[in-house]
C-alpha cells in the first residue's frame, strides 16, 4: 500500500495552534478566521504587473471579504479605503498567517508599486488619524 496521510487530522492540529488576528481599520475592529481560504489566494496570486488596477482591488477585496468574520463591515469599509491600504492589510494578514514575510519589515512605509514587495503593516489608521497624533 503507499503512503497515506490524514489531512484532516493535520488541519485540525494546526488549526488548534493557529489564533485569530485581530485589527483595526477605518475606526472598525476586524478578526480574521484561522484558516486563509485557498482560491482568494490562489486569485492574488495570479495577479501580475499587466493585471488591472480594477482586477487587483477586486482580488484584494474578495480575500479580505473571505478571511473576515465581519463581512458587512469589511464591505462597508472597502468603500473608504485607498488602493494602497488595501494591499497593505492584505499583506499583512498573509504574513501574520503564514508566517512569511512578503517584504521589507521597515517601520518607514515605502512607496508601493506592482514591482515590489508589499511593506510591513506599522499602523492602519487613516493617514489624517496618523498626521494628528
Amino acid at each position: 500500500m503507499g503512503a497515506y496521510k490524514d489531512f484532516d487530522a493535520a488541519r485540525a492540529e494546526r488549526d488548534s495552534t493557529v489564533g485569530e488576528l485581530r485589527f483595526r481599520l477605518m475606526g472598525r475592529e476586524f478578526t480574521t478566521r484561522t484558516v486563509m481560504p485557498a482560491l482568494p489566494l490562489l486569485d492574488l496570486a495570479a495577479m501580475t504587473p499587466e493585471s488591472s488596477n480594477l482586477d487587483a482591488m477586486r482580488a484584494l477585496s474578495d480575500f479580505l471579504l473571505a478571511i473576515v468574520n465581519q463581512r458587512d463591515d469589511m464591505r462597508a469599509t472597502l468603500s473608504e479605503v485607498g488602493f494602497d491600504t488595501l494591499f497593505t492589510v492584505v499583506a499583512w494578514i498573509i504574513e501574520e498567517i503564514t508566517g512569511r514575510p512578503l517584504g521589507s519589515a521597515s517601520s518607514s512605509p515605502e512607496p508601493l508599486s506592482w514591482s515590489s514587495s508589499p511593506p510591513r503593516v506599522v499602523s492602519l489608521s487613516p493617514v489624517s488619524e496618523a498626521l494628528s497624533t
